[in-house]
């Protein structure tokens, strides 16, 4: 092993970590997002199987952008 090599492998190391730590961050970012859209899924389709008219049209005018 060369001199000094020892040394960049650490330093390459600690780069390879700060990379994997925000990336793991991004992966928890966007798996919140899925569950905030699934539980908007789930209040949409919850009243759909029930047949709950009300409640869907309720859903769907709270969460329509005005035209």
């Amino acid at each position: 092993m060369a001199p000094g090599s020892t040394r960049q492998e650490v330093a390459d190391l600690r780069q390879r970590v700060s990379e994997l730590e925000a990336e793991v961050q991004e992966a928890r970012r966007l798996n919140r997002r899925v569950a905030e859209l699934l539980d908007v899924v789930e209040e949409l389709l919850v009243p759909l199987t029930l047949r709950d008219e009300e409640k869907v049209k309720a859903f769907l005018d709270a969460h329509s952008v005005a035209p």
